[in-house]
């Protein structure tokens, strides 16, 4: 029991040490799968968390997410569906309403705060 305990533990930390050191995320939104998403380099990622921008700033959501008036606020995390030649993103949602391109536009590279695969277990 105690074996079971130490390494259940033990898992616990290493968790929590990825996401401390930027390696590991979770999301608990409808709009995109829940779960743990593992850090990735750009070209294979398929989600990616990001903030708003400042031209978003009338927008109703805007001062609970991150933005250049809120860096350290929630970020959204998104499907990628389609990268452009000029480094911008089209980002989709799963559920109507979803903070995504189709409401807010292409995301810039300088709005980007993580490239991400989701970790299926």
């Amino acid at each position: 029991m105690l074996k079971l305990l130490a390494v259940s533990f033990g898992l616990l930390g290493m968790l929590w040490l990825a996401v401390l050191t930027g390696q590991l995320t979770g999301n608990l939104s409808p709009s995109a799968p829940v779960g743990l998403y593992i850090r990735a380099e750009r070209e294979q990622a398929r989600y990616v968390t990001f903030c708003l921008r400042a031209d978003h700033s009338g927008l109703p959501f805007y001062s609970r997410l991150c933005s250049p008036d809120i860096p350290d606020g929630q970020r959204i995390i998104k499907q990628i569906t389609n990268r452009h030649e000029d480094g911008s993103l089209t980002v989709t949602g799963k559920v109507p309403g979803s903070i995504d391109s189709s409401l807010i536009g292409r995301i810039q590279p300088d709005q980007v705060r993580g490239y991400w695969r989701h970790w299926h277990l």
